[in-house]
């Protein structure tokens, strides 16, 4: 090559339009480095491949529900296997295993610093615990108030009693958790529904059934340090000590979010269980289906209500937020539940009217909640897509050299 053409070389730029290329070799020849590029050339997905998209595509939208469909179809199928007493004893793995392996997988997953800023989101707390224990019992009181000239009084009791409880302290989480929710905020305010509704449930139960009974408060209490808050400490201890270690990596390992699905399919399997094993003698059938659609249009009022009011612009919530807002505000705990039904109508022989509200509503809000986790968390993506594309619209506006240089790539070559 001339001397002119090696000195023209010199810091020569070429401007080109941005295009996908794959870096073959670099060639070193004398003072000149000549870079060779080859365009990537990519062959056309086969049929066999196009199908498989699009199975996993839908598959990873509507398997939730599926599972959960044939979870329930299983139940109905061999009840006796999950009811209470059964086989799987879910009096034991459900109480003892399940529920504390998955506030242990929450205490695991959930960063510390999040955990202890979830306690100041006091906007939040209020907002849950209010509807919680303020406006669901006020609605389902109108509720009742309607339907007593059509139901026994020990149902209409049954849905005031219900109303009053606390929200569950497993499923609502789970849920939130797979709809992409605020997991931190949600797991706080579960466990403490559940403590003060052992005071609260009583003065509400007082006020509006004028019920009252000896409550085992002490009972409860340590039954839900050993159930929740123990587990949640063990996670956050081991992954402290880990993050000493410089191993914190390996929690991310841990399918976590695989085995909460795979247990709360095991819990619904055995609530479902014994919702079907129970004996329908004692109650009508027209008893049956006036609670079963009161309930159904009753909980699509206050999952309507709560997603409306949790995104008044006062409140601040984001889409996260609301997610975990709405799995906590509408559930009811059947754990809590039946305890204080049973203190309370000790010996009454209609204490079979007072429990069937929740033994339809429980199951209820778990079918509910599967229906809404793959739709609450594309409705989280978007919001979080939006978030993305607004930021990077300002990074790039906000740079340089977007008003200095025309936004094409440049190549310079030049001597070593």
């Amino acid at each position: 090559m001339s001397q002119e053409a090696s000195k023209g070389l010199d810091n020569v730029e070429i401007e080109m339009e941005p295009r996908i290329v794959e870096l073959e070799e670099i060639k070193d020849d004398g003072d000149e480095e000549i870079i060779v590029e080859m365009k990537k050339e990519t062959q056309p997905p086969s049929r066999l491949m196009r199908w498989k998209a699009i199975f996993l595509n839908i598959f990873s939208k509507v398997w939730f529900f599926t599972t959960l469909g044939l979870t329930i179809l299983l139940a109905y199928l061999i009840p006796d296997v999950g009811k209470t007493g059964g086989p799987l004893h879910p009096e034991i793995t459900v109480k003892y295993c399940s529920i504390p392996f998955l506030f242990l997988c929450s205490g695991l997953k959930i960063p510390s610093n999040e955990l202890l800023g979830s306690l100041l989101a006091w906007r939040f707390h209020v907002f849950a615990q209010v509807f919680v224990y303020g406006l669901f019992p006020l609605l389902m009181f109108g509720l009742s108030k309607a339907l007593e000239p059509l139901l026994n009084p020990y149902l209409i009791q049954g849905l005031m009693v219900m109303s009053c409880f606390p929200t569950t302290t497993t499923t609502c989480v789970i849920l939130t958790r797979s709809a992409n929710g605020n997991e931190s905020k949600g797991l706080f305010n579960a466990a403490f529904s559940n403590i003060i509704g052992i005071f609260i449930c009583p003065a509400l139960l007082y006020i509006y059934v004028s019920a009252s009974g000896s409550i085992p408060f002490l009972s409860i209490i340590i039954t839900l340090l050993l159930t929740v808050l123990l587990p949640i400490v063990v996670g956050q201890i081991i992954q402290l000590i880990l993050s000493r270690m410089g191993r914190v990596s390996i929690l991310a390992k841990i399918p976590t979010g695989h085995l909460s699905n795979l247990v709360l399919f095991f819990v619904v399997f055995t609530v479902f269980s014994d919702s079907f094993s129970q004996k329908e003698s004692e109650i009508e059938i027209t008893d049956w289906l006036y609670v079963g659609l009161a309930l159904v249009g009753f909980h699509a009022l206050v999952l309507t209500i709560s997603f409306f009011l949790s995104g008044i612009p006062i409140f601040k919530f984001d889409r996260k937020d609301r997610v975990a807002l709405i799995f906590i505000s509408i559930q009811k705990t059947l754990g809590m539940g039946v305890p204080f039904i049973n203190i309370v109508y000790e010996g009454n022989p209609n204490i079979g009217y007072v429990f069937l509200p929740i033994m339809i509503y429980h199951p209820l809000q778990l079918a509910t909640g599967g229906l809404l986790v793959t739709v609450l968390k594309s409705w989280v993506m978007a919001q979080r897509n939006e978030k993305d594309v607004t930021t990077d619209t300002k990074g790039f506006l906000d740079s340089p050299s977007t008003s200095q240089e025309d936004p094409r790539t440049t190549l310079s070559i030049g001597n070593k």
